[in-house]
C-alpha cells in the first residue's frame, strides 16, 4: 500500500466517524465538499503565515489541485454559511405540507394518511409526490427511522412532530465533537512529524480481550480516568503556573483527554489489525 493510498483511507476512517453528526444536521456532501477544499487552502495559507511568507495562489493550487480562482475566494473570506439555511429541507417541507395544506390537514391538525395510493382521498403517497422527487416509499423508510411518523391501523401514518430537528445531537455537542476531534488529531499528527514540543499522547491496545470482561475492564477504565483527569486538572490550575497580567508572550492553552475506543475485532481496519 503506498504513502498516498494510505493517507486517503486515514481520511476515510476518520470522515465515517463524523457522517452521524452531518447527517442529523443535514449537512449535504457538496456542502462538505465545500468545506474541504476551504480547509485545504486555509491551513496551507497559514502554515506559509506562520513562516512569514505571503501564500501564494499558484503553489497552492500546485500542491492541492484546487484552481486559482476559487483559492482567492477562499484566501478572501471564510465560507459563507447561510444560518437561516433549513435542515432537512425535503423533510420539513412535507411536514409544513402536512400541517398547514387543506388537503392533508384539519382545523384540528394534520390528518392520518393512507400509505398506499387511493382514489377516494390524497395520502401519504400524493403528500410527498406534492414535495419533492424522492419515492414515497424510500421517504416513508426515512420518516420511520427518524421517527418522524407513527404507524396506524388500516396501513394509515400520522406525523408525530411539525419540523424535524436535530435530536440525536445538540449544539453544544456537535461543538465538542469537533474540538475533541481536532485537538486529538492535533497531537497525533504534531508528534509523528517530531514537532517541537512533544504533545503528552499515548496509546495502549489489546486484541485479545474477552467480551464477557469487557464491561468489567471498561468500568475500571472509568474509574483509572476520573482519577488521572482529577490529577491533570489540579495540575493545570495550579496557581504558580498561571499567566500573570502584564507578562510577556501570550498564555497558552492547554488540554488533557482522555478516552477509550472499542469494537469487535472482524471490525478493525487494516490500520488495526491483530498481529497474525
Amino acid at each position: 500500500m503506498g504513502y498516498k493510498d494510505t493517507a486517503l483511507r486515514g481520511l476515510l476512517h476518520i470522515i465515517q466517524e463524523y457522517v452521524p453528526v452531518l447527517v442529523a444536521a443535514g449537512v449535504t456532501v457538496a456542502e462538505a465538499e465545500h468545506w474541504l477544499r476551504w480547509a485545504f487552502i486555509d491551513r496551507l495559507a497559514r502554515d506559509e503565515q506562520r513562516q512569514g511568507r505571503t501564500p501564494n495562489a499558484s503553489h497552492l493550487e500546485l500542491v492541492t489541485g484546487i484552481k486559482r480562482r476559487y483559492i482567492h475566494e477562499i484566501l478572501g473570506a471564510p465560507p459563507n454559511i447561510d444560518s437561516k439555511a433549513e435542515s432537512h429541507p425535503q423533510i420539513n417541507k412535507i411536514l409544513t405540507a402536512w400541517h398547514a395544506h387543506p388537503l392533508y390537514s384539519t382545523s384540528a391538525g394534520p390528518r392520518s394518511l393512507l400509505i398506499d395510493d387511493s382514489p377516494d382521498e390524497k395520502g401519504f403517497r400524493d403528500l410527498v409526490r406534492s414535495c419533492t422527487d424522492v419515492s414515497p416509499p424510500l421517504m416513508l423508510r426515512e420518516f420511520v427511522r427518524i421517527d418522524a411518523i407513527e404507524k396506524l391501523p388500516d396501513r394509515r401514518v400520522r406525523p408525530l412532530m411539525r419540523t424535524y430537528p436535530h435530536a440525536r445531537f445538540t449544539n453544544n455537542a456537535i461543538r465538542d465533537i469537533g474540538f475533541r476531534g481536532r485537538d486529538l488529531l492535533s497531537a497525533v499528527v504534531h508528534n509523528m512529524l517530531k514537532e517541537e514540543p512533544p504533545h503528552a499522547c499515548c496509546n495502549v491496545q489489546t486484541f485479545q480481550l474477552d467480551p464477557e470482561s469487557a464491561l468489567i475492564v471498561r468500568k475500571r477504565l472509568e474509574e483509572l480516568s476520573a482519577g488521572f483527569s482529577e490529577t491533570v486538572n489540579q495540575l493545570l490550575h495550579t496557581r504558580k503556573w498561571s499567566y500573570k497580567e502584564g507578562q510577556s508572550g501570550v498564555p497558552v492553552w492547554m488540554s488533557w483527554t482522555c478516552f477509550s475506543a472499542e469494537r469487535p475485532v472482524t471490525e478493525l481496519s487494516e490500520f488495526r489489525r491483530p498481529p497474525v
